[in-house]
């Protein structure tokens, strides 16, 4: 199980000077810090009562106080001197500081060492500087010197309390408790805002908390983040043409993330790293597992992760891993993994970026313990190290492979079948003997060129002769790019079980495991 952090109220009484908190809700900062302190200064042996400082842009450094009589602190607006006034806290002026949205000026250098320069001096009198933030932008000068502090959304728990507030407010007669954790549970994943706005509208528009416009705003909030995406398909695992073992692999862990599930004593299903060469079917079966499991699709945006600053990367990558636990259970998908951290093997440009972003992902994947159930599609395992697949990452490693015979005739019949034609009506033998190194994404095409052909020759329909030419004019992968795609099959053979029990890796593993075998038996 993944350890939690800390909370905020250790840091402060261990007197850390310098910390960010990433995150965009600036009032419920505000309020967690101000708890948090208070818990500190109880659970202290001295007494002592902290201050607080909140600095923004517009408004220069304000002095909260309790009675809501703030009051602004002249010649602060500047960041730089804001910083330098931090300087003048003596040891019986216990404050903490909050600097929000300072990710514009960290370019400056200035800055950057009147920060150093604080956390110095505030350590020595027992305050503190904390950097508040959507975007984590620590500059190098900064790396080693401040603390981050975990700040998630707001649990169901909260948005229970949030939500009751919101329709005892507006609706004249009271909602019923199931819909209020119904409602909470469709919004978590959003901030405080976030929830209030979709409220207000669904109340708006529907006159109570509609489920499905509340899960729709979640939608729309989640994608601003670039790194994590709702997908909607209508695939179901059918039309997964001869995957027929992973399938019923996935078919045993369908009911496996529900509540009887977990008092049998199952573990939560990690999921599956699925290899092979690129057009055999390995992006459709991540939409249709997530159909047939019946839990949201999610995919993660890799590339979206890398930022500029030192640690940004780093802290997008677990921001989003954060959400995901937040609004799981779910299907998480990472399509073409090999892409986004091809070479990390070797020599990196990127100050060693990649290789930490990686090894966030990987210490997640080993410890996590949510209902996030893993598809990681990858061409060519051969640019990934060992550590990815090895046993605790997923719960098994799958290689598609390309189609033999019969695998060929089901992925034919389901293409033309899903053209609302009767598969019956066409050669299906003929057209599959015809297509031998067709991937299943050639196998669609030949089928779609078939269609164009025939409407371009007065809206006819296709027949099976159209398929035939459509094969004859097109050069699969496994002849254009043979040597390539022979050294990802012999690859996969070596560390990955089929995908289907037709194809050929299937059949040439088993034989070459029973050679090993008798040798061993002659010694």
């Amino acid at each position: 199980m993944r350890k939690k952090q800390l909370p905020l109220s250790t840091y402060l009484l261990a007197g850390f000077p310098l910390m960010y908190i990433n995150s965009c809700e600036e009032q419920r900062v505000i309020n967690e810090v101000q708890k948090a302190a208070s818990e500190a200064s109880n659970s202290a042996s001295t007494n002592f009562q902290f201050s607080f400082l909140v600095w923004r842009c517009t408004t220069g450094f304000v002095r909260l106080s309790a009675t809501g009589d703030d009051d602004s602190i002249g010649n602060t607006t500047a960041l730089n001197t804001a910083i330098e006034h931090l300087m003048t806290i003596q040891q019986d002026q216990p404050t903490i500081a909050m600097i929000m949205n300072p990710r514009k000026f960290m370019d400056n250098h200035v800055v950057t060492q009147a920060i150093k320069d604080a956390a110095s001096h505030l350590r020595l009198v027992g305050s503190h500087l904390i950097l508040v933030g959507p975007e984590v932008t620590i500059p190098p000068e900064l790396e080693h010197d401040i603390t981050f502090i975990d700040f998630p959304l707001p649990d169901k728990e909260r948005l229970q309390g949030l939500l009751q507030e919101i329709v005892k407010y507006n609706l004249k007669k009271p909602v019923q408790a199931k819909l209020i954790e119904t409602a909470a549970e469709a919004a978590l994943g959003m901030t405080e805002i976030e929830a209030e706005n979709a409220a207000a509208l669904s109340l708006t528009e529907t006159g109570t908390l509609d489920i499905a416009l509340l899960q729709s705003e979640k939608e729309q909030a989640i994608r601003k983040s670039e790194v994590l995406e709702f997908v909607h398909t209508d695939e179901t695992i059918d039309d997964v043409g001869d995957f027929d073992l992973l399938r019923d692999w996935i078919s045993r862990r369908r009911t496996a993330f529900d509540a009887k599930a977990k008092k049998y004593g199952l573990p939560v299903p990690k999921g599956i790293l699925v290899a092979g060469i690129p057009g055999t079917g390995k992006s459709l079966l991540s939409k249709a597992a997530a159909n047939f499991l019946g839990i949201p699709l999610i995919k993660f945006n890799v590339g979206s992760i890398f930022k500029k600053y030192v640690g940004d990367s780093e802290a997008s990558v677990r921001s989003a891993l954060a959400l995901v636990e937040t609004i799981s259970p779910v299907v998480l998908w990472i399509d073409e993994m090999d892409k986004s951290f091809s070479g990390i093997t070797g020599q990196s440009s990127d100050s060693g970026v990649t290789k930490r972003v990686f090894q966030t992902i990987l210490t997640w994947m080993q410890e996590t313990d949510c209902r996030a159930f893993r598809i990681a599609t990858v061409n060519n395992m051969e640019h990934l190290p060992p550590e990815l697949y090895r046993a605790g990452r997923f719960d098994a490693l799958f290689a598609s492979d390309l189609p033999e015979m019969d695998g060929r005739k089901e992925i034919y019949e389901i293409h033309i079948r899903k053209r609302n034609r009767d598969p019956k009506k066409y050669n299906i033998t003929k057209i599959a003997a015809a297509s031998i190194g067709f991937t299943g994404a050639e196998i669609e095409y030949s089928v779609c060129e078939a269609m164009f052909t025939a409407y371009a020759d007065g809206g006819r329909e296709f027949t099976t002769d159209d398929i035939l030419r459509a094969i004859k004019e097109i050069i699969p992968q496994s002849v254009a790019d043979k040597d390539k795609i022979d050294r990802i099959r012999k690859f996969c053979e070596q560390k990955a079980r089929p995908v289907s029990s037709r194809t050929a890796i299937n059949k040439t593993a088993t034989p070459k495991l029973k050679r090993v075998a008798r040798t061993k038996a002659k010694k």
